[in-house]
């Protein structure tokens, strides 16, 4: 096999506007050609300071896959469990499927960075890190805004995570300025970019202001992070089965179809709202099985935790707190 680069394996990827496009999301100009903008996006992304960014946010399942693909230099084919871990870095644009076969690599100038950075040091750090941005990531899901205190408490539900507020403070003020965390800190309080984007924040953090924040535990971040829902409680196993059977969704499929689902409900959807979100992800429920499925949800809704309750279920929150507001009231 011939040692491939990255820039080969961009432009084998993608097409020249593609190129251009994601140029122009990093800061490049995206005005060259398709070799050239190929070459500069390359080169971007293996800077020491970009690629360690990159891996700091892996999970422990994927930087074990990424150890094990950089070791088989001509590639290989993952096992079954690995390919949640290998689409993470086909993402990531740092492996790449060999056109033909169903071999996985990472080229050549790739696994000669990553051996750089690959020390006992960088792989304490990324176990902190990775855990810290899920947690994070769950803000603008799940609660909307959170007091950074709760935040490392959140961190501390995870067994054996028991640094101190001010390692935590430092590995928070790092993540803040990547661009993949979704949150902005003002004062103590860390805070949706939707919220930001939108000009409702001061709204949100008034509703908010007497809501304690429900912390989610270890078990269901992971949960959500790997899957887009909790995929373990009975009522989503239910969910799942109906998309399988009712609708002929695949497996992965219907782990999709869930995570709209929790994602619509937590954000405060209605149920019957949601069929098109379905129809939009190319999902059709047959027409004889639409009022069972409005039925399935409206009862998973009861326990869903909403964003707008900061992580409570709105079985907790009714009678306690008001009705949710509509984001059009929110913003009169």
């Amino acid at each position: 096999m011939v040692r491939m680069s990255l820039k080969n394996c961009l432009l084998g990827r993608y097409t020249a506007a593609e190129l251009r496009d994601k140029a122009r999301r990093i800061g490049l100009s995206g005005e060259e050609n398709s070799i050239a903008c190929a070459q500069k996006l390359a080169e971007s992304m293996l800077k020491i300071d970009n690629f360690r960014n990159v891996l700091l946010l892996l999970h422990d399942d994927e930087i074990r896959f990424m150890d094990q693909a950089c070791a088989k230099e001509e590639g290989f084919r993952p096992a079954e469990s690995q390919y949640g871990a290998a689409d993470a870095l086909f993402r990531l644009d740092y492996g790449f499927i060999v056109s033909g076969s169903r071999e996985f690599v990472i080229p050549a100038d790739v696994r000669l960075a990553y051996q750089h950075i690959r020390t006992d040091e960088f792989e304490k750090k990324r176990k902190k890190m990775s855990w810290l941005a899920d947690c994070v990531r769950m803000i603008p899901l799940i609660y909307l805004t959170l007091e950074e205190k709760d935040l490392y408490r959140m961190y501390r539900k995870r067994k054996n995570f028991e640094e101190s507020d001010s390692e935590l403070k430092t590995l928070l003020d790092e993540y803040l300025k990547m661009s993949d965390c979704p949150c902005v800190r003002k004062g103590d309080i860390l805070i949706s970019k939707v919220l930001e984007e939108k000009d409702i924040t001061g709204k949100i953090l008034k509703i908010q202001e007497k809501m304690p924040a429900n912390l989610v535990p270890y078990s269901e971040v992971r949960q959500i992070t790997e899957h887009g829902y909790p995929y373990t409680e009975k009522e989503w196993k239910l969910l799942k089965k109906f998309f399988v059977r009712k609708c002929g969704c695949t497996a992965d499929y219907a782990d999709m179809a869930c995570g709209v689902v929790w994602m619509e409900l937590a954000a405060g959807a209605d149920p019957e709202m949601i069929g098109e979100d379905l129809a939009a992800s190319e999902i059709t429920v047959p027409e004889s099985e639409r009022k069972n499925l409005e039925n399935m949800i409206s009862l998973i809704r009861l326990n869903v935790r909403m964003s707008y309750y900061r992580g409570m279920p709105l079985y907790q929150a009714a009678g306690e707190y008001p009705v949710p507001l509509s984001e059009e009231e929110i913003g009169k």
